[in-house]
């Protein structure tokens, strides 16, 4: 992105509505003694497309009003790597109702919205997205926080690698990096066990495995077999058990009267007719 203008007010010691104008140069320099505001602009710039600046973070922004002020606005216009021109204005006040914030694409003469939403966090979805970073690679790569480039050049090699680590982020590559280095040896150790398995398997042939299979269906049929006979073994061992209450318990619940009843019938009976085809009996009658 190429900043073009900004407008501060209320911001810091622009107290009053101030507009720097970026569009005509295209190298500049920020010069000024201590105090004079040359940290604020690059905290207008921030500020202005993020909501928070390098020194405060989002939390601390009250202490950027200026001394006496409630509110303060900062609006930044800049073109976009694809040529298209933005602006990005955003108020904070002390009462919640008046914070606000824009963000439009400059369309012929026209400034039309730039974001398919009107929430604040849609808008600051769609001024990453055309910016390109975040606030945290925002301030790694294009505005070093202040100090932080005298510590560089004065520290020694460690302090200048540790430094270079924290502002480029290197701590999410080195990440990656060791990340990295784990699916890989977790690659390599299921290659090497796939090799085993193939190495295993390479005197394997076709009629091996036929005489396999031969050899696990005759052992499937023989277990099947053997179940079968081991439940009729089962069933009859049950039944031998069972069997002598079963015919106890009908002893015990008359089950067995009649039929001794029965026979009591057919002895009589047997009886009657010997007396009444006796010689003797026929003779009395």
């Amino acid at each position: 992105m190429r900043p073009l203008k900004l407008s501060l007010s209320g911001f810091t010691c622009f107290k009053e509505p101030t507009e720097i104008n970026f569009a005509d140069l295209e190298l500049f320099a920020i010069v000024g003694q201590t105090g004079s505001g040359k940290s604020s602009i690059l905290d207008g710039i921030t500020y202005a497309l993020f909501g928070e600046t390098s020194r405060l973070g989002a939390k601390g922004l009250e202490a950027l009003v200026s001394l006496g002020g409630s509110s303060m606005y900062a609006v930044l216009e800049f073109e976009a790597s694809d040529g298209v021109v933005y602006r990005v204005a955003r108020v904070w006040s002390r009462k919640a109702s008046e914070k606000a914030l824009r963000f439009e694409r400059l369309e012929g003469s026209r400034w039309m919205t730039a974001a398919e939403g009107v929430k604040i966090k849609e808008m600051e979805a769609a001024i990453v997205g055309v910016v390109g970073l975040d606030f945290a690679g925002f301030t790694r790569s294009i505005v070093l926080p202040q100090g932080e480039f005298d510590r560089f050049l004065r520290g020694n090699a460690t302090e200048r690698r540790e430094l270079l680590k924290s502002l480029l982020g290197l701590e999410r590559i080195e990440a990656m990096m060791r990340r990295a280095g784990e699916i890989a040896r977790e690659a390599k150790g299921r290659l090497e066990g796939i090799a085993a398995l193939l190495a295993d398997a390479a005197g394997v042939t076709p009629e091996f495995i036929e005489a396999q299979r031969d050899r696990l269906e005759e052992t499937v049929n023989a277990l099947r077999e053997a179940s079968v006979a081991l439940e009729r073994q089962r069933h009859a061992a049950v039944w031998s058990k069972v069997l002598p209450f079963i015919v106890f318990i009908w002893a015990l619940t008359g089950a067995f009267y009649p039929a001794v009843d029965l026979c009591a019938g057919e002895k009589e009976r047997g009886t009657l007719e010997t007396l009444l085809t006796s010689p003797a009996l026929r003779r009395e009658i």
